[in-house]
């Protein structure tokens, strides 16, 4: 299954996101502001009392991306899939002005309806994870308030379970004497790296749109608001 957007579009589209609101980059006065030690400066978009809420939808889908779908393998038959999320709920909190600690949330699920012979079948499957991150903001670099531009690095855990259509399975049993899949439910836990890069516009002292590209459990591209606790 060709996902609908690649990383490199998602960083693409981050980038042009950074670009428009850039606009506003020097409203500060960017001399005084950089002529200010590193570590006494701070442009006010992120500092250490900052404890950050985030909730956000990701895009593409890649709850098993890719997966065959039986009538589409072995029949050549119409195939159509719908996916919910994945949704995040992110948690920051900070241990410096620049540096911050943050945990991930996420969960996702997807369902395939496929056609073999006469008769139509569904898949389904659903996913959740936990990413544990650093992040490093650029508040000391760029002299804006209302913008927070961030990059993180973690560790993130997924399990995602996929179970196949028992008419379909038992339909295969019967047809063809032994089972073409080992189980009807098959589940992968994932260990692994993680980073992103992101952005947050505040559009009040307490409330941002938010932006981030890179990897994180089952999406790319995560589009959502921020909230200042």
């Amino acid at each position: 299954m060709k996902p609908m957007i690649n990383l490199k579009t998602a960083l693409g589209i981050t980038l042009l996101f950074f670009t428009l609101i850039s606009f506003d980059a020097f409203s500060q006065s960017g001399r005084e502001f950089y002529r200010t030690p590193y570590n006494s400066r701070n442009s006010g978009s992120y500092g250490k009392g900052d404890h950050l809420l985030s909730l956000g939808y990701g895009v593409p889908n890649w709850l098993y991306t890719g997966y065959g779908v039986a009538g589409s393998v072995l029949y050549n038959g119409r195939t159509r899939h719908i996916g919910i999320g994945p949704v995040m709920l992110k948690y920051e909190f900070p241990i410096r002005d620049e540096v911050g600690l943050g945990v991930i949330l996420q969960g996702a699920t997807k369902s395939w309806r496929y056609d073999s012979g006469p008769r139509s079948y569904r898949d389904r499957a659903w996913g959740t994870g936990a990413a544990f991150m650093g992040y490093y903001h650029f508040n000391k670099l760029i002299p804006v308030e209302k913008l927070d531009v961030y990059a993180g690095l973690g560790i993130n855990f997924t399990y995602q379970s996929l179970t196949r259509d028992r008419a379909y399975y038992n339909y295969y049993y019967d047809y063809y004497g032994y089972y073409y899949y080992e189980s009807q439910t098959q589940s992968d836990f994932d260990v692994r790296p993680c980073g992103v890069v992101g952005a947050r516009y505040y559009v009040a002292p307490k409330f941002a749109f938010a932006l981030e590209a890179g990897y994180t459990t089952f999406s790319s591209l995560n589009l959502g608001v921020t909230f200042r606790l």
